[in-house]
């Protein structure tokens, strides 16, 4: 007997997308006959077994399909109050899948040594014409020099921060070859680069982060947290310093070259009339993006009122039935309150309204109030892509409710 693994995904696979193990075995003329698939963590501990029959056109081969095993391993990762490189642990998963057969009367199943090496989730879902063109070695660290190494992102513009803002980078840490470093380049106004080499920070873990997903501070003020003690070149408070019009960031090699591609944050102003919203929301590689609603916005509660409608009156005395004007009739026994906000967004580029489409289909959205990262959802059904050639000026309202009700008392 003995089993042939034709064909597996790539070492690192997004979690949503198929996930197909092609395999054979010699032993399919027997009665009863499937292949076997055993899913195992790291600690080869069986997360599932799932068995098929073989393929009627093809007989000997038999495709498993585990996504939807695995992806229940992965989730979101996000720690609002971090302050140096950390790990993303929910974010990727390995794991090996052991295949064998069974067959006979009773069926029987059989194995030997028919397993795939350590293999990734991310917790990444992608359009099927963008599965089509998905390349894990496009997110690793380039061994040849060049500066290309993708950031676990979809969008690749420049973001906009306010000096206030805490935002986050998310980077796979290759097995082999992890990142030690993380940079930041700041300049002014005029572009000018306020620090000629930039100002580097440690990122304080090797080996067991190796295969993992990292995520590292990114806005202005998560940044200038980062304590001295993790900082290789500048000044705790100072990396992003007051003079800084827009910076970029960037992720180095144990070696100390740089291997990623450079994403660019820019500084602006928080509009000073309306309360600004910033809106966290979980983007379609895994990464947790910010956006800064801080032009008009509109608060408002929707009541649901559970009612119940009883007769009039009662027995006053023992001898006579009437009624106070203070009776109620209709009564409400139950009271929900669900509050409601309509945000806008300033004037936009075609790239920025393509970014915040990621925002309006995203299963997990926030709204941090300073404090806390509270759960909301957006309740828009549709988006419109717009383009400057149709539209000169554009922006974007979205409708977002609080995932939680205000229950009121009941009676």
């Amino acid at each position: 007997m003995s089993v042939t693994i034709i064909e597996v995904p790539s070492q690192y696979t997004p979690a949503y997308n198929q996930q197909a193990y092609v395999v054979s075995g010699t032993n399919y003329p027997s009665g009863n006959y499937k292949l076997i698939a055993k899913v195992k963590n790291l600690a080869s501990t069986v997360l599932a077994k799932l068995k098929v029959p073989t393929n009627p056109t093809y007989p000997k081969v038999g495709v498993f399909d585990i996504h939807r095993v695995v992806e229940n391993y992965v989730s979101h990762t996000i720690d609002i109050g971090i302050d140096r490189p950390t790990i993303a642990t929910n974010n990727i998963f390995g794991f090996t899948v052991e295949f064998g057969e069974e067959y006979g009367t009773p069926p029987t199943e059989h194995y030997g040594s028919w397993e795939t090496g350590t293999q990734y989730i991310i917790n990444t879902a992608l359009s099927p014409k963008e599965f089509l063109g998905w390349d894990y070695t496009d997110f690793l660290q380039n061994l040849s020099g060049t500066w290309d190494g993708r950031f676990l992102c979809k969008y690749r513009g420049s973001r906009k921060v306010f000096r206030t803002s805490k935002a986050f980078l998310y980077a796979i840490n290759d097995a082999s070859h992890y990142y030690s470093s993380v940079t930041y380049m700041p300049y002014d106004s005029a572009g000018n680069a306020i620090s000629l080499f930039g100002y580097t920070v440690s990122i304080p873990f090797t080996g067991d982060a190796a295969g993992q997903v990292i995520y590292i501070p990114a806005g202005v003020a998560n940044i200038n947290a980062i304590p001295q003690s993790q900082i290789i070149s500048g000044t705790s408070g100072q990396l992003i310093p007051a003079s800084a019009a827009y910076y970029d960031i960037y992720l180095n090699r144990y070696t100390g070259a740089v291997t990623s591609e450079w994403l660019r944050f820019t500084i602006v102003d928080a509009g000073c009339k309306y309360t600004n919203y910033p809106i966290y929301f979980l983007g379609q590689y895994g990464n947790v993006e910010l956006w800064n609603f801080d032009k008009r916005s509109d608060k408002r509660s929707t009541i649901k009122r559970d009612m119940y409608k009883s007769a009039l009156g009662g027995l006053i005395t023992e001898t006579h039935y009437g009624y106070t004007a203070s009776d109620r009739q209709e009564t409400q026994y139950n009271t929900e309150v669900q509050d409601t906000v309509t945000l806008n967004t300033d004037n936009l580029t075609e790239a920025e309204l393509a970014f915040l489409k990621e925002l309006v289909q995203s299963p997990q959205v926030w709204h941090y109030d300073g404090t806390n990262l509270i759960p909301v959802i957006v309740t828009d059904s549709q988006y419109e892509e717009k383009q400057k050639a149709n539209d000169k000026v554009f922006n974007l309202t979205i409708n977002i409710s609080y995932a939680s009700t205000t229950e009121l008392q009941r009676y």
